[in-house]
């Protein structure tokens, strides 16, 4: 499609550069005695979704904003874990801190006001399809695949 990047588009509500991710995983990946260089050469998501309208970008921000707060989980869990010592690289875990939930409410608001129409659910729900099966490609080049995995991806938002 030629829709032109969504990336610059947001429905209200949605702070898209308050969103923004990468740079709290580089900074884990240095704390955890990676070079630059190293991190460099880590495989990148390049086969993204098609996220060719508005509807198919917000399933998309369903899937990853949703993981900001599976990813507390994680980091609780590996706060319980004294012996652990990745306490200095949790920035990516810790989401948006003590500003996940209300983030995570702004998200579900905008959404609601977004009001799509049965189309732009079905344009949605790809978008979130798209985005867990382009999340599985990539982690299995870090060989997830060889990791515990679920049988199935939920395929509903």
């Amino acid at each position: 499609s030629d829709a032109g990047p969504l990336i610059y588009w947001a429905p209200d509500g949605i702070e898209l550069g308050t969103r923004l991710k990468a740079d709290k995983i580089r900074h884990d990946l240095l704390s955890l005695g990676m070079s630059s260089e190293e991190i460099a050469k880590l495989p990148q998501c390049v086969h993204v979704p098609d996220l060719c309208t508005p509807a198919h970008a917000l399933g998309s921000l369903y899937v990853l904003e949703g993981s900001t707060l599976g990813s507390q989980v994680i980091a609780r869990a590996l706060n319980e874990k004294e012996e652990l010592e990745v306490m200095s690289a949790m920035r990516f875990l810790s989401g948006y801190g003590a500003s996940t939930g209300r983030m995570w409410r702004s998200f579900v608001s905008a959404l609601n006001a977004a009001r799509l129409d049965s189309a732009g659910v079905a344009a949605a729900h790809e978008g979130a399809v798209q985005t867990f099966d382009c999340l599985e490609r990539w982690m299995c080049h870090f060989g997830a695949e060889q990791l515990a995995a679920p049988t199935s991806i939920p395929r509903s938002i």
